[in-house]
């Protein structure tokens, strides 16, 4: 008898320590995943910055000489600074256009 209570006192607690350990598992993995998009936020901005700034020293003559990629994001860096919203740099499509679609006030 008694050693059938202490069987399931056993199982009761080992039952609970799997959940919690379950649980502080998927804790852990939403931590990580919350830091690593944090990290990718902060080296996207550190990136968008640099590039910025790289784009306030352009002449004429480099803008002629950027890739299509390039001048998509100068132009979307453009269309923010002057208020657009949501601007955002579609997949291309090879047609030698500028794929950015930008909202600025209501339109």
């Amino acid at each position: 008898m008694i050693g059938l209570l202490v069987a399931l006192i056993l199982g009761v607690v080992v039952f609970l320590f799997s959940g919690i350990t379950d649980y502080l598992r998927k804790k852990e993995r939403e931590a990580e995943e919350a830091r690593r998009r944090l990290l990718l936020d902060q080296a996207k901005e550190q990136r968008r910055a640099a590039q910025e700034a790289s784009f306030r020293t352009l002449s004429a003559s480099n803008v002629d000489n950027m890739d299509g990629l390039s001048f998509e994001c100068f132009v979307a860096t453009l269309l923010e600074h002057e208020g657009f919203t949501r601007v955002e740099i579609t997949k291309g499509s090879g047609d030698f256009g500028v794929d950015i679609i930008a909202t600025k006030g209501s339109y």
